[in-house]
């Protein structure tokens, strides 16, 4: 009897409830209170450092938003998206515009003017400060995204939170393509952030299987605003955010969103506030609903005009396709060339002969369906195909049972930013027309989802990093666009490159490949590129090449290790008996 009585005292213990909810929400207090002190001086000294890059060299991107700016501020909304602006044309969703709109007028009151020329190094400075200083204001929703993703991520550890906020906030990439190429990514970033870490406090309500799914006012509440927010993600950068779609949609569908009205009344709103305004402009001036409709598909999704491969060839699965197509044409070219006389080689030569010459590394945006010599071309179908079944682990990660209490803490708590990290980096690979700097959300998602200092967190950032140099390839700027790496790996390096216990095989082989990839390839990437002269080769294109593949390897075996994991943590919940 007394056995019994034990045991069963012993089970009680371990289905007896954790705190109650006023005491969860008193230590999340406590835990901010510590951290927020740190946090704005981390904070602040970020902005001054980024304050320091203002009169760094910019590229045409600078001038392409002053131009939209000046333009937005003073024409109507129906001609925003047509040719009345004036090239280059606004191929961003509404809010974007309406953002820059607001800033054109700003500048006019403050009679900020600028008409950009050929040499846009001649910005005034007053130009310069008030583009730069948008870009900073706009990065205040990174750092109240991030935060609010940080708290809902299960960190314990003050100081390990403020260190992985701090990763984020002053993350090379950000500072390289938005405060010296000049972007806006960090703005959109943050955002989707925050709209993250509300799906993901829906999806975590749900994870004890001994508590009914919640249908309170206030959780109501959060999935109307995480609606909100993550339409207004879309109506910022519609080809960010929609990089973390399935993933989006799989919590929505798992926490029964779709259910809660507010849910659709949010993101109507948001939605709404984005399109109406257009169409009762077009609708004053007699323009057909339909003209309207088509110029915005044609500006925000312009397929006919931007083909598979971005000019500086993203780091991506078909960057590692184009290279391949390289590679086997050199082959049959040798092969042609040294082939003795005979039909088999008189047709080799035939072949070779009609094979439709590359145009993947002329710099053109428009080469269809990747330009290759050899290999098949990639529809769009094909690119959308792809994506979805590169983001269908996520998915179906997210639609599933919760793992079991045995799995690991962190991937237990974590999973749904897991998830979200392997559908955007899915996204990316297998995306058509990719930017390199769509790269910097899955390499912050990654971060946060693994922890900064992972070997595969280190390994995706600091290829993240360098898949940016080509942005930034002033002589001038080269020095710091070095620093910036390295600075960054020598900040998550100390808590990545303690050696693991002698049974941890696998983190062993993570260890050695962070070393060798990081530690040899960069540096010999970087001197090759530095000392062999490509352009009088006649190989101009090289460097880029070199650099996409090399960095694309990195993205590729990260989709695959989040991929594994995301597997792992599924077949451990479908062994659970019901």
């Amino acid at each position: 009897m007394g056995g019994e009585g034990g045991a069963g005292a012993r089970k009680r213990r371990r289905r007896s409830p954790g705190p109650p909810d006023h005491t969860a929400r008193a230590m999340r207090a406590r835990r901010s209170s510590n951290t927020a002190a740190p946090l704005a001086a981390a904070a602040a000294l970020v902005c001054l450092f980024k304050v320091l890059l203002w009169r760094a060299p910019y590229s045409t991107d600078f001038g392409v938003h002053w131009h939209w700016k000046r333009q937005l501020a003073v024409q109507p909304l129906r001609q925003w998206y047509t040719e009345g602006t004036g090239a280059p044309f606004l191929d961003y969703p509404p809010w974007f515009g309406y953002w820059e709109a607001a800033w054109g007028r700003v500048a006019r009151t403050l009679r900020i003017e600028w008409r950009p020329g050929g040499a846009l190094t001649a910005a005034p400075a007053a130009v310069v400060a008030f583009q730069r200083a948008t870009v900073l204001l706009g990065d205040s929703a990174l750092l109240w995204g991030t935060w609010r993703l940080l708290q809902q991520s299960q960190f314990d550890d003050p100081p390990r939170l403020a260190w992985h906020a701090v990763s984020v906030w002053a993350h090379p990439g950000l500072l390289l393509v938005d405060h010296v190429h000049f972007q806006y990514n960090g703005m959109v970033i943050g955002v989707l952030l925050a709209a993250l870490a509300d799906w993901g406090a829906l999806w975590q309500r749900r994870r004890s299987r001994d508590r009914k799914r919640p249908r309170g006012r206030a959780t109501a509440g959060r999935a109307g605003r995480a609606a909100m927010l993550y339409a207004a993600a879309v109506c910022l950068k519609h080809t960010t955010a929609l990089g973390v779609a399935p993933a989006v949609a799989a919590m929505a569908l798992s926490v029964g969103a779709w259910r809660q009205p507010e849910v659709w009344l949010g993101g109507g709103a948001v939605l709404a506030s984005a399109l109406l305004p257009f169409w009762v402009s077009g609708r004053a001036a007699g323009m057909p609903a339909r003209s309207f409709w088509a110029a915005l598909l044609h500006r925000l999704v312009p397929l006919g005009e931007r083909g598979l491969l971005h000019a500086y060839w993203a780091p991506n699965a078909y960057a590692l396709l184009a290279a391949a197509d390289k590679l086997l044409a050199a082959l049959l070219r040798l092969a042609a060339r040294r082939c003795p006389t005979g039909p088999t080689c008189t047709a080799l030569q035939a072949w070779w002969m009609r094979a439709p010459l590359a145009r993947n590394t002329a710099g053109l945006v428009e080469t269809g369906g990747g330009g290759f010599r050899l290999l098949p071309p990639v529809t769009p179908r094909l690119s959308l195909l792809l994506t979805l079944c590169s983001t269908a682990p996520a998915a179906s990660a997210l639609l599933r049972r919760p793992p079991p209490a045995s799995t690991a803490r962190r991937t237990r708590d974590r999973l749904w930013l897991l998830a979200v990290a392997q559908c955007s980096l899915g996204y990316f690979l297998f995306g058509w027309h990719m930017h390199e700097k769509a790269l910097l959300l899955p390499s912050i998602l990654t971060s946060l989802a693994c922890g900064a200092d992972h070997p595969v967190s280190v390994l995706l950032n600091a290829a993240c990093i360098y898949a940016m140099f080509p942005l930034i390839g002033e002589p001038s700027m080269r020095l710091l666009r070095t620093v910036l790496l390295l600075t960054y790996v020598l900040w998550v390096w100390p808590a990545a490159a303690p050696p693991p216990p002698p049974s941890s095989r696998q983190r062993l082989r993570l260890r050695l490949l962070l070393r060798l990839y990081v530690a040899v390839g960069l540096p010999l990437l970087e001197l090759t590129q530095s000392a062999v002269p490509w352009s009088r080769l006649g190989l101009p294109f090289a460097p880029l090449l070199l650099t996409s593949t090399y960095t694309a390897l990195a993205v590729l075996y990260a989709w695959v290790h989040l991929t594994h994991r995301l597997w792992c943590a599924a077949a451990a919940a479908a062994a659970i008996p019901t």
